[in-house]
C-alpha cells in the first residue's frame, strides 16, 4: 500500500530546546491526524480490515469479502461482527499512551513495516546539510522530529486541544516499524513564512507486509 502525506509548516530540530520541542512535535502530528482518517475513510479495504478486526489468537479463522462490483449492506456488515470471546485479539485495537489515545496504521498487530522517502522543502540552498547557526541544529534532527511526530509520543508531554479528539490518527505504532528512509532536499521556493523553520514536506509511504497473513494482504498492492 502507498500513499502521500503533506506537511507545511515549521519543524524544529529534536533537542534543540527541551521546553519547545513536546510542543511542536505534537504540531506536527496535528497535521497528519486528519490526513490519516481520511486515508482510512477512503480505502474500502481499510473500512472493511475497522469492521473485522476482531479474529481469534489461534488464527483458525476465516475471512469473506465480496466481489467489488457488488459492496454487501450494512445489514450484512451487522450480521457478520462478531464480539470478542476472550481468545481473541482486536488487530486496531487503539493505544494509550499518558492520557491520551491513538490509532497506529502500520502495527505489530497487522505484521506490518513501512518505508519513507522525503522530498524536504525549506529555504535553504539544495543540498544543504548542516544548516547556519549552532542553535538551528542539523537536518538529521529536524528529520528525527518528523520521525517522533509520525507515531505516538514517548514522552509524558499532555498536550490539550480541543480540535484533536481521541484517538489521535498516526502512521505507525512505534519507528521501529520505520525500516527505510529515504530524503532528499530541495530549496523552497514559495515567499518565507514567520520562521525560519518552515518547510513543506512530501512523504511518500510504502507500507509494506513483513509477516504474510490473510488479514493483512491487501496491504502488498498499491
Amino acid at each position: 500500500m502507498r500513499f502521500t502525506l503533506i506537511y507545511d509548516g515549521d519543524l524544529f530540530p529534536t533537542g534543540n530546546n527541551a521546553t519547545r520541542t513536546p510542543h511542536k512535535k505534537w504540531e506536527v502530528r496535528r497535521a497528519f491526524d486528519p490526513q490519516l482518517r481520511q486515508l482510512w475513510k477512503e480505502r474500502p479495504d481499510l473500512d472493511y480490515l475497522m469492521e473485522n478486526s476482531v479474529v481469534p489468537k489461534d488464527g483458525h479463522y476465516i475471512w469473506t469479502q465480496p466481489h467489488p462490483l457488488h459492496p454487501e449492506s450494512e445489514e450484512v456488515k451487522r450480521h457478520r461482527y462478531r464480539a470478542s470471546t476472550g481468545n481473541d485479539i482486536d488487530l486496531c485495537e487503539p493505544l494509550r499512551r499518558g492520557s491520551r489515545m491513538f490509532f497506529p496504521l502500520v502495527r505489530k498487530s497487522l505484521g506490518l513495516t513501512c518505508g519513507l522517502k522525503i522530498l524536504f522543502l525549506r529555504h535553504e540552498p539544495r543540498g544543504k546539510i548542516f544548516e547556519k547557526g549552532i542553535e538551528s541544529g542539523d537536518l538529521d534532527n529536524r528529520i528525527k522530529t518528523l520521525v517522533d511526530a509520525l507515531g505516538p509520543p514517548r514522552d509524558s508531554y499532555d498536550y490539550t486541544d480541543a480540535t484533536l479528539v481521541d484517538p489521535v490518527y498516526c502512521l505507525y505504532e512505534d519507528d521501529e516499524l520505520v525500516t527505510a528512509i529515504d530524503v532528499r532536499t530541495e530549496q523552497l521556493l514559495s515567499p518565507q513564512g514567520s520562521g525560519d523553520k518552515e518547510v513543506r514536506l512530501v512523504i511518500e509511504v510504502d507500507v509494506r507486509v513483513a509477516y504474510p497473513r490473510s488479514f493483512n494482504l491487501f496491504f502488498g498492492g498499491e
